[in-house]
């Protein structure tokens, strides 16, 4: 490892890792602030969401309060009072922010603890280029947050660790416990990575006694949050392991999720990114920290292991390997010969994450275009309306994007008008702070959370089904229909067209839902 330099070339050499860190952080911001839409799939259900709970008397007809503490509230409770100060729309927006802001900052923050000024922040501003990536794009801002807050949590543990009990456990504790209600899964990725990082430092020792006081620290730290979340948590005890039958081709997408911008191909990406590192290897110094290693290879192994969906939690292995590549690259200790060496990769290195940022940039931009012809048919539902969404498979362009759409959450916009029910809309009982009602309750499993796939001589049977779901006394019941083609048309037949766009279609359903015009079909 290479050591630290002294003088005047000292100096120099921070002014200019600070310089490219600084400029590495702020382009990683571009693609956020250049829209008030981002095309992130579960962030229209967060916002609205928090809007409703923070009215809830307005939707008393629909939702009632959970009366659980759950963990996963780290968007429900920022956004919440940020939309205190400012529009829903405002807060959420704010709350992107931040969460880019932490985990852009989380990887430096880890490799200074790790490193020191030893080695190049080459790793953590390769980091930035994974900000955007597919659980970004799934829209789960409150893992994304906790993850980041996790990588920040390590590295205040180097800090405090060899300090007093009195002090070093409390702190431990209070990051442990903000992380849980941030998210369980960020929660669970600092607890290994915390268990796994004391073991090495134990290893290195070749001692038991200080290990053990150590891991006495992490163990007290960590108890609040498990107990919780064994004695207080509901859990409906359901396991999906893995999504189809090809288990190892499908582990195997997953690993490249955290280079899926949706902007940039992920190919291009990674062999970008590959060819940058050879590079690298060939012109610097390049190991992993020592303590690290312990809990990457736990974290590989967890992701490998675990399954995709736990009782009401979906998408979890998919989350992981986001988290092990930020690890990893916060841990890489570079160091170089001369200094212009590392301004020349470090420099090259830029460039291509503003060419990134530009790209993410642009097609944030074509969406919010999008979102405003979008934004304009959904208001188009009045006020008390309760809405379901439907997707046309016969479309052109369905399965053409990925398997979760950007707009498949958009008709939940529909519920910042005030007594408006949008059955799509997610009120998870161990994760979010409203549930729905009894009478609603039959709908709301009927919509199974995401939209009604249209498919051909099954329009009829589906309106059926959303007749034997949808309480007596409902209001006028509107339909979203997703990617409209031939079998948008077939639901429009059963009601009034109220707005169409290449999107989506808004249809004031008449019911009965399987009769038009007075008969049968």
């Amino acid at each position: 490892m290479a050591t630290v330099r002294t003088g005047e070339y000292g100096q120099k050499l921070r002014l200019l890792r600070s310089a490219f860190s600084l400029l590495a952080v702020l382009v990683a911001f571009v693609p956020v602030l250049a829209v008030r839409y981002p095309p992130f799939l579960d962030y229209y259900t967060h916002i609205v969401r928090i809007a409703i709970a923070a009215d809830l008397a307005s939707y008393a007809e629909f939702y009632e309060l959970n009366d659980r503490t759950s963990p996963n509230l780290g968007a429900e409770l920022i956004i919440g009072g940020l939309y205190r100060l400012w529009p829903i729309e405002t807060a959420g927006w704010l709350f992107v922010l931040l969460t880019v802001l932490v985990l852009v900052t989380a990887p430096f923050a880890l490799h200074r603890a790790l490193s020191g000024r030893e080695s190049s922040p080459l790793g953590p501003m390769v980091a930035c280029a994974l900000v955007y990536n597919f659980v970004l794009q799934m829209g789960f801002l409150s893992y994304l947050l906790g993850l980041g807050l996790a990588l920040w949590g390590l590295a205040v543990w180097l800090r405090v660790r060899g300090g007093s009990p009195l002090r070093s456990v409390p702190v431990a504790t209070i990051i442990a416990v903000v992380i849980y209600f941030t998210h369980l899964v960020a929660f669970a990725v600092f607890a290994l990575a915390l268990v796994a990082l004391e073991a090495a430092v134990a290893w290195e020792q070749r001692s038991l006694r200080r290990p053990l006081a150590d891991f006495l620290r992490v163990i007290v730290a960590l108890v609040p949050p498990v107990l919780w979340q064994l004695f207080f948590i509901h859990q409906s005890g359901q396991v999906v392991v893995w999504r189809n039958e090809q288990l190892l081709l499908h582990k195997a997408r997953q690993v490249f999720n955290f280079i899926d911008s949706g902007a940039v191909s992920p190919g291009i990406v990674l062999l970008g990114l590959g060819l940058y590192l050879v590079l690298v290897l060939l012109l610097a110094r390049v190991t992993i920290h020592r303590w690290t290693i312990p809990a990457l290879g736990l974290a590989s192994a967890v992701f490998i292991a675990a399954p995709e969906s736990i009782g009401e939690g979906y998408y979890l292995s998919p989350r992981l390997p986001l988290a092990i590549a930020l690890l990893g690259l916060a841990s890489l200790v570079v160091s170089f010969v001369s200094i212009r060496r590392e301004a020349a990769l470090l420099g090259v290195l830029l460039a291509l994450l503003g060419w990134q940022a530009s790209e993410t940039a642009r097609d944030f931009l074509r969406f919010e275009e999008r979102m405003q012809a979008v934004v304009r048919d959904i208001g188009r539902v009045p006020a008390g309306s309760v809405v379901v969404v439907m997707v046309d498979t016969s479309a052109r362009q369905y399965g053409a994007a990925p398997v979760q759409t950007r707009l498949w959450h958009v008709a939940s916009l529909a519920s910042l008008r005030p007594g408006t029910f949008v059955a799509t809309l997610p009120a998870v009982e161990s994760q979010h702070s409203i549930v729905v009602r009894p009478d609603y309750r039959p709908l709301y499993i009927w919509q199974r959370k995401v939209p009604r796939r249209l498919v051909a001589n099954e329009v009829d049977s589906l309106l059926s089904d959303l007749e034997v779901a949808a309480p007596h006394r409902l209001r006028e019941v509107y339909a979203v229909v997703l990617t409209p083609a031939g079998l948008a048309e077939e639901v429009a037949m059963r009601g009034e067209l109220v707005s169409r766009s290449d999107d989506l279609w808004v249809i004031r359903l008449r019911r009965p839902f399987a009769w038009a015009d007075g008969a049968a079909l």
